[in-house]
């Protein structure tokens, strides 16, 4: 499992890299460019957890600012359950559940306009990918002074 693990993550911290690099080059001072990463190993080695995020903030000017979000995280291991003894009615036994190895990448964009009271007005859409689920927003939001 740690093999597998390990090379699912290599693979996915490429992109986000590859995202910062070219980013790093794009942003200018009032923009932002963040990046967070975290990992987690439940004990005994039963589940991990891995997961990154890229957002950018790119402000053209004071009226206009465009944000950027790429996300991917993954889920892998087993986690502890009770199965029920054979031959015993109402007694349990317990063991480990494997959970599937389970990957969701998201991707948002969104569009942020100031108007000369300095109200915004944000547009944007995500989507969202997993084995089982997909989920597509779109959002509009104001802000009025």
């Amino acid at each position: 499992m740690a093999v597998i693990n390990d090379a699912l993550n290599a693979r996915a911290l490429r992109v986000p890299v590859l995202i910062l690099a070219a980013g790093a080059s794009w942003v200018q001072a009032g923009d932002s460019l963040n990046y967070q990463t975290y990992k987690y190993i439940e004990d005994g080695s039963r589940m991990e957890v891995f997961a990154a995020d890229v957002s950018v903030e790119k402000d053209f000017g004071t009226d206009h600012a465009l944000s950027v979000d790429i996300g991917h995280d993954a889920i892998s291991g087993a986690t502890p359950c009770w199965q029920p003894k054979d031959g015993y009615a109402n007694e349990y036994t317990t063991g480990l559940c494997e959970v599937a190895n389970e990957v969701r990448n998201s991707l948002a964009l969104g569009w942020t306009l100031r108007d000369t009271l300095r109200n915004e007005y944000r547009f944007g859409v995500s989507t969202s990918q997993e084995p089982d689920f997909v989920s597509n927003e779109l959002y509009v939001q104001g802000q009025i002074w």
